[in-house]
Parts: structure tokens; C-alpha cells; sequence
């Protein structure tokens, strides 16, 4: 009972306060306030039969955050369109428009009245999350156009492919339209007001992202193809998002490059037993430790990316380049190792002996070719690598 009580003390608070925008006697003499027909129906759209233009924008106020493929905005949502049924009284807006020398200015209202009276039922495509500020606003012009302005803070989606990563730039687009009027109902178009925000410093450079300012949707992005109910009007704006490369080449490429250059200087340790073999392994080991500690981080491996991304293109690379140094080095050990396999005592001497033979192996021999074998893939390593470089940022910049 007490519910009951509840929704029915609402309902007759909602009908007085709407009475209060009713047309009555003293209505005509009231220059400053539209009033709402006895008749007004809110769910009726003002145009029966035709199609209504609702014009609408979103001023962009401020970029708040881009959390991966989610950009976060602060603005205000513009939205206009004309409803004949309101009346309009007989001098309303004589001041404004003796001041102006137009035909046609706007006079504001009291802000309750925009929940009295027909509104487009507005849709945010691709939106994840939106809040709804305080300030709002609502003008009605001498020719029963309405104005209606609201702050709030949008979280849409932006399609972009990540292949490139973070080498991308992507253009993301904002769509509004109606959730249930086609394009034979109701038809949308940009609100074109002063912009007040367009200038670099309200889109600013975030951590990752430079950001251009908002451009119109092209025509083909304009309309929304569906098979049974037909095609929606849409309008919005799209703004360019490139990422700031500079924080990755100082943060991954470069010190993995050097790990890969620490890595191609065992080659000029010789391949022996005792120290230098040990110094070489260690030397190798710490060039896939630092790329294993580079490749870890949360920007190398993005748990919402399903394709292989341009930078884990470029670890694969280094990683494939080091352990083929240390599979070049086991080989080598393996070879040396095999050379020297027995030990003979000729006169009190200790000697290793390669193969079968009876005579000390000449150890001179082995080292001089070892070290042109080293010689050789310390060439064609930074060569392959280098390669690699210009086939890798020719294909992921243009």
C-alpha cells in the first residue's frame, strides 16, 4: 500500500508541475514563457506524417582519458529541433529581437519544461558508459525551435586495429542518432554552433595519444544500413588518435636493441674452456634476460589484442637473433669438445688428443678456425638484423 501511495503521489506531483506549463487565460500576455496546449501529447512526434530534423553536436570540453580502446570525453550535448504545437505568445521575445534585428531569437526557459514536451530519443553509438552533469540549459525561439543543451561525460569505443601497435594512428568516430526513428521518421544533421573548445589545448596529448581536433563524419558514415527497419540517419564527428611513439623507442626498442648488441659481442670471446666460455654463455643469458623483462610488461603484451601487434613482431625478432648466437655457441662448444676427446701421457706430459691420433692436437688450429667462424657470424648477424630493421619500420610507418 505504502508503494502504491508512493507512485501515485508522484504521478499527480508530475501532473500539477506540468500544469504549471499549461496554456491558460493569462498565457498570451506572459512575453517571456512558452506554454503546452491542452491537447500536447509528449509521446506524439510534432510532425505526424513527415520527417523531423533534429539537429545535434557534442562540444568536446575536454579529453579526459583513452584507456586502451575506450575514449572518455567532458562536453556538452546540443540538441535541436522544431515543435509548431507550442504556442508561442504574441509578444514573446520583443526585446531580444529589437536588440538582435532578427526575425527569429531565442528566450530561455525554465529547465523543467523540457520534461514536459516531445524530445528525439537520442542513441550514442558504440557508447560504453555515460554521467550527466549539473548544468543544463533550454532555449525556445519565436518559431517554436527548441534548444536543448545538457553537460555530461561520455565513454564511447573506438574501433582500432592494433596490427601496428604502437606504431598506429586511428580515426574514431562518434555517432548519434535515434534508437527507434529511421531515416523516413526522422532525419539528423550537425548543430552548427561556436565551437568555443576546438582549439589544440582542449584535446591536448595525453600519455600515449596526440590528438586532432574533431572533424565533420563523412557522408558515407552518415547513414546506419539495417535490413528490417530500415536505414537511421546518424550525425557526430570523428578526431585522428596517434600514438606518441617516442615513449616506446626509449622504453622497448632501444634497450632491446642493445640487448641484442650485448649479445653479438661474445663474439669476440673466444670460444675455450675455463673462463671466456663461461663469460660468453653469461654474456648471452643476460641479453634474453633483458628482453624477457622487456617483453613482460603490460605494453608489449595487451590481453585485449588477439593478432600479433608490430612490437611483439619486433621482440619475436630479437629473441630469434639471440638464441641463435647461443645455438651457434653450443654448436661450437659441441665441436671443440668432440675435437678434443681423449687425453694421452707422452713423456709425463698430459696432452688432449683430437681423434684417434697418438700426436698433441694443435690447438692453434682449432681456435684460428673458430674465431673465422665467429668472424663470419659477427657480419651476417648485425647485417640479418639490419635488414630486418628496414624491412620492419618501412612496413609498419607507411
Amino acid at each position: 500500500m505504502r508503494f502504491l501511495f508512493l507512485i501515485l503521489s508522484t504521478l499527480t506531483l508530475s501532473v500539477n508541475c506540468g500544469k504549471h506549463f499549461m496554456c491558460d487565460e493569462s498565457s498570451p500576455n506572459d512575453a517571456s514563457q512558452v506554454c503546452i496546449p491542452e491537447d500536447y501529447r509528449i509521446f506524439q512526434r510534432p510532425n505526424k506524417f513527415g520527417r523531423i530534423k533534429v539537429e545535434a553536436s557534442f562540444i568536446v570540453e575536454q579529453v579526459v582519458k583513452i584507456d586502451q580502446d575506450v575514449i572518455t570525453m567532458s562536453g556538452f550535448l546540443n540538441t535541436k529541433w522544431n515543435d509548431p504545437r507550442l504556442v508561442i505568445p504574441r509578444n514573446y521575445g520583443r526585446d531580444a529581437i529589437r536588440s538582435s534585428h532578427t526575425s527569429e531569437t531565442y528566450v530561455p526557459q525554465n529547465i523543467d519544461l523540457i520534461n514536459h514536451i516531445w524530445q528525439p530519443d537520442l542513441y550514442f553509438y558504440r557508447f560504453v558508459n555515460f554521467v550527466a552533469g549539473k548544468g543544463e540549459g533550454l532555449w525556445i525561439s519565436t518559431t517554436g525551435t527548441v534548444i536543448y543543451s545538457k553537460a555530461m561525460e561520455i565513454s564511447f569505443r573506438c574501433l582500432m586495429d592494433l596490427r601496428r601497435y604502437p606504431l598506429d594512428s586511428h580515426d574514431c568516430k562518434f555517432f548519434i542518432g535515434s534508437y527507434t526513428q529511421n531515416d523516413r521518421k526522422m532525419v539528423f544533421d550537425t548543430f552548427e554552433s561556436d565551437d568555443i573548445y576546438s582549439d589544440q589545448e582542449t584535446y591536448g596529448s595525453l600519455s600515449d595519444f596526440v590528438i586532432t581536433p574533431k572533424q565533420p563524419l563523412d557522408k558515407v558514415d552518415r547513414t546506419l544500413v539495417t535490413k528490417s527497419l530500415g536505414n537511421f540517419s546518424l550525425t557526430g564527428f570523428q578526431m585522428k588518435l596517434t600514438r606518441r611513439v617516442s615513449s616506446y623507442i626509449t622504453s622497448f626498442y632501444l634497450p632491446s636493441s642493445m640487448a641484442v648488441l650485448l649479445c653479438w659481442l661474445s663474439f669476440l670471446l673466444p670460444v675455450q674452456t675455463g673462463f671466456r666460455s663461461v663469460a660468453r654463455i653469461i654474456t648471452i643469458s643476460i641479453s634474453i634476460t633483458i628482453l624477457a623483462i622487456l617483453c613482460s610488461s603490460e605494453k608489449v603484451m595487451l590481453s585485449s589484442v588477439e593478432c600479433l601487434t608490430a612490437l611483439q613482431v619486433w621482440f619475436v625478432a630479437c629473441f630469434a637473433l639471440t638464441f641463435a648466437v647461443l645455438v651457434q655457441t653450443v654448436i661450437l662448444l659441441f665441436k671443440r669438445q668432440k675435437n678434443c676427446v681423449r687425453t694421452l701421457t707422452v713423456d709425463n706430459m698430459k696432452y688432449e688428443s683430437a681423434g684417434n691420433g697418438s700426436n698433441p692436437p694443435n690447438e692453434d688450429l682449432y681456435e684460428d678456425e673458430f674465431w673465422k667462424i665467429d668472424k663470419q657470424y659477427f657480419v651476417i648477424f648485425p647485417a640479418i638484423f639490419l635488414i630486418f630493421n628496414l624491412a620492419y619500420w618501412l612496413a609498419y610507418s607507411l
